[in-house]
């Protein structure tokens, strides 16, 4: 009879997956509201595909805010323009580069 190992061990953390951009948001997803923000004099509202909002959204939506306002986010966040927003489904959009939280300007 085979002896089975009493232990298992991994040599690999487990990771989050980040994406390198923001995809294409379809027209149709279910979005959920992270915060208003205020840009270039335009009253902008960033959202999360998804139902529920992560703790680190609305950090996303202040690395936007600094962002299209001209500042510097940090390296924290990635900052995306897109350049078809009717196709893209987004104007703007943020990665952070930690937890793969990506936040969206539509």
């Amino acid at each position: 009879m085979p002896t089975l190992p009493t232990t298992i061990s991994t040599s690999q953390a487990l990771t989050a997956a980040i994406p390198r951009d923001p995809g294409t948001l379809s027209p149709t997803a279910r979005l959920e509201d992270v915060e208003a923000i205020t840009a270039r004099e335009e009253d902008l509202v960033v959202v999360i595909d998804g139902d529920t909002v992560p703790t680190d959204a609305r950090q996303g939506a202040t690395a936007l805010e600094i962002w299209l306002s001209g500042g510097d986010p940090g390296t924290t966040w990635s900052t995306f323009a897109s350049e078809d927003p009717d196709e893209d489904g987004w104007r703007w959009a943020a990665i952070n580069q930690k937890t793969g939280t990506v936040v969206y300007i539509r």
